[in-house]
């Protein structure tokens, strides 16, 4: 019979840095047998078009997922399926009875692509298991390529790939999509220079849509005014929307970043800021981590028993409740003065501060004359130095300075020595500058 691939014309813009990830998707799909995938990764990081791109010389099909629940998300399946198919919709209105339907319409390799599937999990907690029958009773052992994919790494994570799913044990692969590396950011923006991308990661982050709500022909300074401090702009309100798409109570998250954000680091301090209970704090710590919008730091060589300092790992998140969280009525009647003022007034500090994180994080991929078991931040009593480099077994550590605004290099390789006599351990000693 003749099927026809159902997936929405894109534009064609660069996949910049998802070669790995795309490569997985044509290996599984070379293999034969049943396949069933899972991907998931946060709003905005390119998930979508990543399918889009590896589904549009294959035959199957894109279906994206509603809220409306699972009764009209399984009307619109069966017309989706009945358009693949090229013939009249069948008259069950059960998901089951539309794969058996398929199942026996189709015999070659195709490709079937389910797109914010969290939310049908989050509207039923029978879908998982729903799907469960469906993967182990009518599809198994077929050619079919299923993809799951969801923006709410909560849901995807309980609800999928748990051991308390039904359907755990059943995947033949999974794909988390991250963030960009920074070094692909000049492929977004080459109008920029080095040190305009790394101001502009500061803000945006590595995140692909953020990134492409850039106009390159402006400052990056009228950017972000207009696209994150402007009631109109594209990522105003993105802050809230993705705490209101993961969270039951957004406005505890809020509280807790805004908290971290003002410079409470310990959960004590976090307790203190917000009237959060310090023993129930973990929880939601513990969901904002796993969401990419927290990180819990300790110091490179301290245990776990130690406490952690809490940071905000999001630089979108970071910047928002830095600059505007606290001067959002003015935001609302467009009352920019203060906002841009306060802008002016702390930026380079900020980005100060990001850049940290961004050499941390690239000195992790490379850079280095031996490869680290763990880099982090060292600090005792007044002492702290920026990142130290560590791999134990050979006894080598990396002791680095990270500053972003002008410095004398001799004045800080002095001071980055007495820092030095307070770690505690012996290594062959690397400096980098």
């Amino acid at each position: 019979m003749t099927c026809r691939n159902t997936i929405l014309r894109i534009n064609i813009l660069p996949l910049i840095d998802r070669v790995e990830e795309l490569g997985s998707l044509e290996k599984a799909h070379s293999r034969k047998g049943f396949s069933f995938i899972v991907i998931y990764g946060r709003r905005r990081v390119g998930k979508t078009y990543l399918l889009k791109r590896f589904l549009s010389d294959k035959d199957g099909f894109y279906f994206l997922c509603d809220k409306a629940g699972t009764g009209r998300n399984t009307l619109r399946l069966r017309k989706h399926m009945a358009h693949y198919l090229d013939e009249p919709e069948i008259a069950s209105e059960d998901i089951e009875d539309l794969f058996i339907n398929l199942n026996k319409k189709v015999q070659g390799r195709i490709v079937i692509v389910l797109d914010e599937f969290s939310y049908l999990v989050e509207k039923d907690d029978s879908i998982p298991s729903v799907f469960q029958r469906i993967i182990d009773e009518v599809i198994s052992d077929s050619q079919m390529m299923l993809i799951l994919c969801g923006s709410s790494i909560s849901m995807m994570e309980e609800g999928v790939l748990s051991k308390k799913s039904p359907l755990y044990g059943r995947r033949t692969g999974k794909m988390r999509v991250d963030p960009i590396p920074f070094p692909y950011l000049r492929e977004f923006l080459p109008e920029y220079d080095q040190r305009t991308l790394v101001e502009t990661q500061a803000v945006f982050g590595s995140v692909p849509y953020y990134l492409r709500t850039i106009d390159p022909a402006r400052s990056l300074e009228e950017n972000i005014i207009e696209v994150v401090m402007s009631k109109d702009g594209n990522l105003y309100e993105e802050t809230d929307l993705l705490l209101k798409t993961e969270m039951r109570e957004p406005d505890v998250y809020k509280a807790i970043v805004g908290s971290i954000a003002e410079g409470n680091t310990r959960l004590v301090d976090i307790s203190n800021a917000t009237g959060i209970a310090k023993n129930d704090l973990p929880k939601y710590t513990g969901k904002l981590m796993s969401l990419g919008i927290l990180d819990k730091e300790y110091s490179v060589i301290d245990n776990k028993k130690a406490r952690p300092l809490y940071r905000i790992d999001d630089n979108l998140f970071n910047f928002w409740f830095t600059f505007c969280e606290a001067l959002k009525s003015d935001l609302e009647i467009g009352y920019l003065d203060a906002p841009v003022e306060n802008f002016h007034q702390r930026f380079q500090t900020y980005v100060d501060g990001r850049f940290e994180s961004l050499i941390r994080n690239e000195l992790m991929r490379k850079g280095l004359p031996f490869s680290p078991s763990k880099i982090g931040r060292f600090w005792f009593k007044e002492n702290e130095i920026d990142a130290v480099a560590i791999d134990q077994s050979r006894k080598r550590a990396a002791f680095i300075e990270i500053k972003w605004s002008d410095v004398d290099p001799g004045r800080e390789l002095k001071a980055l020595d007495k820092k030095i006599e307070t770690f505690p351990w012996t290594f062959k000693e690397y400096y980098l500058s």
